[in-house]
């Protein structure tokens, strides 16, 4: 398993769209009780794609279901989205949904503290 450190990651291509409320941001909605340490980052998330998004979901790497939708309003084409006080220094599983049941999955992220991740979602 190999770790993807997201500050010297620009930009994480994806064939999906993501649905964003421009600066306004929430906390992350999961269970974190089983993650170690107090220290928190956001992670900023683009939709650089046609369609919107209604659902993101970001859960501890390898969690048996995705957990509550992020998203309390429409990611719409050209918006950003920040997920605000997630674990950092761990590694988490990223889904979104869109219009069309468009999918984007990407497994095992590595989330490293004092970083400041950013997911771009493109269409390929």
């Amino acid at each position: 398993m190999s770790k993807i450190s997201i500050p010297h990651l620009v930009s994480l291509a994806l064939a999906l769209v993501l649905v964003a409320c421009g600066d306004n941001g929430q906390d992350v909605k999961m269970d974190v009780s089983n993650i170690a340490g107090d220290e928190t980052i956001s992670l900023r998330i683009d939709n650089k794609t046609t369609i919107s998004f209604d659902q993101i979901f970001l859960v501890p790497a390898g969690s048996r279901s995705w957990g509550p939708n992020q998203l309390s309003e429409e990611l719409t084409p050209g918006d950003s989205w920040t997920l605000r006080s997630i674990p950092c220094d761990d590694m988490y599983d990223f889904k979104a949904i869109g219009d069309g049941n468009v999918v984007i999955e990407t497994l095992e992220v590595f989330l490293e503290c004092g970083s400041q991740p950013l997911i771009s979602l493109v269409k390929k």
